[in-house]
């Protein structure tokens, strides 16, 4: 027999046996499929440009049922790719998600911009009091959100008195106050170092020239952010190596909310930079945040 011949014979001895011994691929997923049903389809409600809900549930449907809200407020100019990971987190957990994004104008001009969403914000609890349970999720200038948040509350008390008591949690990351609007503004917006100079002078004399226009409502804000209205229990998530929502800042945030009742857990890392903890420590960041969800009695038993 020809060595042509002789290596047919091999290769279709190997084809047949394979053939033969193979399971179809059908076969070896259906089970699979069966134990992990398909993810279900995730409905989306931009209410307005600047507030955005999402749940697994039908829209319409999530206006009556009671679920836990989670409330994100999303730093500068933040990808929806990395939101996501965020809001994935918490509907994992049977929660809606509300996403708060503030855009550099906003920040720049607060009564028209930062001061409008805070309201916003506080008017979409009012009017669905189905979310009896909010988590507040804040990141970078969130922290300054949350301040415009709290002076609205003050300013129109009988409106919002029932929040104080809905609001179970707070979580803040890479918090930034006052103090950070300076070099963290810039680093929001461009990694560039020449711009990022020119734009930290820009800050600096926006803030010095704008005192009525801006830098008194930052102060406003930044009061009201240190002497929280809340007295839920809060979660910190700091890194020695951010240089915008430092560990220093922070920690001032967290002594006068101590001092005020409120139970604060310090989470601090070493290398991590600013808002970024979770894509560095996933499974330690993820683990806290589980562990203070359980403490507010809002993590399922079942995951």
């Amino acid at each position: 027999m020809s060595t042509f011949l002789r290596q047919f014979h091999i290769i279709s001895s190997l084809k047949n046996n394979y053939d033969r011994d193979v399971i179809p691929f059908y076969k070896v997923i259906a089970p699979v499929l069966s134990r992990h049903p398909a993810v279900r389809k995730m409905h989306t409600q931009s209410i307005n440009k600047n507030l955005q809900l999402k749940s697994v549930d039908e829209i319409q449907n999530a206006s009556t049922k009671k679920k836990p809200l989670a409330v994100i407020l999303a730093w500068m100019l933040a990808k929806e790719t990395h939101i996501e990971k965020f809001r994935a987190l918490y509907i994992s957990r049977g929660f809606d998600v509300l996403t708060v994004n503030m855009a550099p104008k906003d920040l720049l001009f607060p009564v028209s911009g930062s001061q409008v969403i805070a309201k916003n914000v506080l008017d979409y609890f009012t009017s669905h009091e189905n979310y009896e349970d909010i988590v507040v999720h804040a990141f970078s200038v969130g922290g300054y959100m949350m301040g415009e948040m709290f002076v609205q509350m003050r300013k129109d008390a009988e409106k919002y008195k029932d929040i104080t008591s809905r609001i179970r949690g707070v979580i803040l990351d890479s918090a930034v106050d006052f103090e950070g609007l300076p070099t963290g503004f810039p680093r929001a917006v461009t990694k560039n170092p020449i711009t990022l100079k020119v734009l930290e002078w820009y800050v600096s004399t926006h803030l010095a020239l704008m005192f009525n226009v801006a830098t008194k409502h930052y102060l406003t804000s930044s009061k009201n952010f240190h002497n929280t209205p809340l007295k839920c229990p809060a979660l910190v998530f700091v890194s020695e190596a951010d240089k915008v929502g430092s560990p220093v800042a922070n920690q001032m945030v967290i002594d006068n909310w101590q001092a005020r009742g409120v139970d604060v857990k310090l989470k601090c890392w070493k290398d991590s930079k600013h808002v970024s903890h979770l894509y560095k420590y996933q499974d330690e960041y993820v683990a806290e945040v589980d562990k203070f969800l359980s403490k507010v009695n809002l993590l399922p038993s079942k995951l």
